[in-house]
């Protein structure tokens, strides 16, 4: 009886996973309205489960429950930067070929591609450094030296906005809190602290490359060229939750529904609050961040790599 129990529940987050995964390709396809650009971020997923299964195998785990509940929820996240880094090589593309000496398609890839490689992997890092406290081994600990204080503080600013989100979305689910839904705070956290990073790495990235100067113009550019990103990789997310929101009582879905939820209602006001809150914040605050970022002898003086540049 147990072992036909676990079965059930493998099987049930088994196909929410298949079902977020389809869900995802939908959604792509709805957004960018092109087959050979959806696939193109699509393979992303068989890249990242092979890595995954890799990883398995090197640390001992197993196929079960709870490590597949991980991959449905984090399949959305899995073609996030493949969107990102897609989406701005399609807009360089587009600029290139109104230019009136355009470059040669590979040198315009590669060029868009570099351009936000360093937010991606800042991004990337953010997310991975929150998960490390439930390894629960001693002697860990991340740290992320940004050369301000600054442009950290707007970005941390995105985790209250995503939890305002998270408990309505438990209230109005009947979602109590538990170890289950505290996961899915913690997955909450590193989401939104990644979106601030991207947006913010962009304005700094016009500043420094483009040549526009900091200012409201400067800022709505920013904000808008993002805004599709940023709503395309929430709507993927979303649609990979969905199979998870739904029949929650079904076995092993039962577990991870509490994490859906806190993670999709926390996609949503993070999202839309996100898109005002940020370009205000760094309007006001982060004028002075910037010109020391963008400063012809700020590599220089620092010592640091071009990944650390945008941060």
């Amino acid at each position: 009886m147990r072992r036909s129990v676990g079965q059930a529940s493998i099987g049930n987050v088994a196909q929410a996973l298949r079902d977020g995964a389809i869900l995802v390709a939908i959604g792509l396809f709805a957004c960018l309205l092109s087959a050979h650009t959806t696939v193109i971020s699509l393979v992303a997923i068989p890249l990242s489960l092979a890595v995954t299964a890799l990883v398995f195998q090197w640390l001992g785990q197993s196929i079960n429950v709870m490590t597949l509940g991980g991959l449905a929820i984090a399949i959305g996240e899995l073609v996030d930067d493949a969107v990102v880094d897609v989406e701005n090589i399609l807009r360089r593309l587009k600029q290139n070929k109104a230019a009136g000496n355009p470059r040669s398609v590979r040198e315009v890839v590669r060029r868009a591609s570099v351009e936000v490689r360093s937010g991606i992997v800042y991004a990337t890092v953010i997310v991975v450094l929150v998960f490390v406290p439930l390894f629960a081994l001693p002697g860990i600990e991340g740290r992320l030296y940004y050369r301000s204080v600054v442009l950290p503080g707007i970005i941390m600013a995105n985790i209250p906005l995503a939890l305002i989100g998270s408990v309505v979305a438990m209230w109005i689910a009947g979602v109590s809190l538990s170890v289950a839904s505290l996961v899915g705070f913690i997955t909450l956290a590193g989401i939104a602290t990644r979106n601030g990073i991207l947006k913010i790495s962009h304005y700094i990235n016009l500043v420094k490359f483009e040549g526009e100067r900091f200012d409201q113009a400067m800022i709505v550019r920013g904000s808008l060229e993002r805004l599709t990103p940023v709503l395309m990789t929430a709507l993927v997310a979303a649609f990979a939750l969905t199979p998870l929101l739904l029949a929650a009582d079904a076995p092993g879905k039962e577990i991870l529904h509490p994490v859906a939820v806190v993670i999709f209602g926390g996609l949503v006001s993070s999202t839309l609050l996100d898109t005002l809150l940020t370009p205000v914040l760094f309007w006001l605050y982060g004028e002075k961040a910037t010109q020391r970022l963008t400063e012809p002898d700020a590599d220089a003086a620092a010592g640091t790599t071009g990944t650390q540049q945008a941060y």
